[in-house]
């Protein structure tokens, strides 16, 4: 039987990781958006896309794949290795196009300090975060979340340090300042990780197999589909703000977006506790206790998350004035309207994140691809209408009509009602209560 309290009693360890990368975030906020002028914060944010893109498309290309099939004690000791080529791979293929188009990327969104980060800046934190990235999977695959808890907590302990440091200084920071130092943090931490990693590294071949990386690819050539338009949908929004209105403006929308990066930790938690999990409950058929997992998750975050948001959208303007000084004025209604569309977040993620564990990539892939479309389309019509907030009602859109379809598919799936999440409310004492007793 499907015990929600032994299940998040590792995900505590899960939570506190994320609770790492929260501090970071706040200490961002004074450190990077409130230090950096508005036109290189806006360039900054669209360099830190093109390494965001390329790290997650890489990632469910190849290291879902590999998650999943460690997620049991028999797996094939070629897989890691394997992982890792095609990891590596996949990077230098991406990173190159930008590199030789660098001139022209600037040019088209209209920020001209962005052709001076790319041909060296960024392919060297994209380095550090290849390294990183891949002992960061590992951990989660080991499903020993005290490992991510240090892993984690190395990485930003080094970049808060190194911001702090940087800011200290008589000439200020600059943005390529803060892209080589969380470079340096990404090799250092992969280091630690793979240090951490060692008892599954030393079970590990060293053989690269033609048939274990075709394995990988057919895994992830349809995750990789669902997560390049995740990643984009995530991120094209910065891209079609600066294309119409410029960096200055970009600036304005992420300042807002900065603190709704807050609630992407729900979903960087399922993908750290969720999947693996899930996955090893299919793997060995136990589908009631997926249904259980579902049902419980989902009724247990809402009611954290529905006064939360609340709180969170009365609070914004004080909240805004509070962080930036009056700096970006008027940005608290970007903030609203993000924070309405993280309230659909969990649905999203949760489910996505069962599907993939049920081997049905395909579906996520149609969801994100609904969700991709809308964003670009409605939202490059609302921002030349009216402005960034125009982009965060197409956020909205967007996010709303993939939930609908992913839950629709879901139910038609695995027996979970909205009823039966409903009902689950009668968990929550015994659940509490079997937590106070551990």
């Amino acid at each position: 039987m499907f015990r929600v309290d032994k299940f998040i009693n590792k995900g505590l360890w899960a939570a506190a990781s994320q609770i790492i990368q929260l501090a970071y975030g706040i200490a961002a906020i004074f450190l990077i958006v409130k230090a950096l002028p508005s036109e290189e914060f806006g360039t900054y944010i669209l360099s830190q896309g093109i390494v965001r893109i390329i790290v997650m498309v890489g990632s469910a290309l190849v290291y879902r794949h590999m998650v999943r099939e460690l997620s049991v004690n028999d797996w094939d000791p070629k897989i890691p290795v394997n992982a890792f080529a095609l990891s590596f791979l996949f990077n230098l293929i991406a990173i190159i196009p930008f590199i030789y188009f660098s001139d022209q990327l600037s040019d088209l969104l209209n920020t001209p300090l962005l052709a001076t980060l790319i041909p060296l800046a960024i392919p060297i934190q994209l380095a550090g975060q290849f390294f990183k990235n891949f002992v960061h999977r590992l951990i989660i695959s080991s499903r020993k979340p005290k490992r991510l808890f240090i892993l984690n907590s190395v990485y930003f302990a080094i970049l808060t340090v190194g911001l702090v440091y940087l800011n200290s200084q008589k000439d200020g920071i600059d943005a390529e300042q803060i892209i080589y130092l969380t470079a340096i943090a990404g090799f250092v931490s992969a280091i630690v990780g793979w240090l951490l990693s060692r008892d599954i590294l030393k079970r590990s071949n060293l053989v690269l197999s033609f048939n274990q990386q075709i394995k990988i690819i057919n895994f992830g050539k349809y995750v990789v589909g669902s997560a390049s338009a995740n990643t984009v949908a995530n991120n094209i929004d910065s891209y079609i703000i600066a294309y119409i209105l410029g960096p200055l403006q970009v600036a304005m929308y992420s300042s807002a977006k900065v603190i709704f990066r807050f609630y992407q930790v729900i979903s960087q938690m399922m993908d750290i506790t969720v999947f693996p999990y899930g996955s090893k409950l299919v793997q060995e058929g136990r589908i009631e206790e997926l249904k259980a997992l579902y049902e419980k998750l989902l009724c247990f975050m809402y009611l954290v998350l529905f006064p939360v948001n609340i709180i969170a959208i009365l609070l914004s303007k004080s909240v805004f004035d509070l962080l930036y000084g009056g700096r970006y004025e008027g940005a608290y209604l970007i903030m609203q309207l993000l924070i309405v569309g993280a309230t659909i977040a969990p649905v999203v993620s949760l489910n996505a994140f069962l599907f993939l564990s049920l081997e049905k990539p395909k579906t996520v892939f149609f969801g994100r691809m609904i969700n991709i479309i809308l964003v670009a389309v409605v939202g490059f019509i609302l921002t030349s209408m009216m402005g960034p907030e125009g982009m965060a009602l197409a956020f909205i859109v967007g996010m709303l009509i993939q939930a609908i379809y992913l839950t629709v598919i879901l139910m038609n799936t695995i027996p979970v009602t909205l009823r039966g999440v409903a009902g689950r409310i009668k968990d929550v004492y015994p659940f509490i209560k079997s937590l106070s007793n551990q």
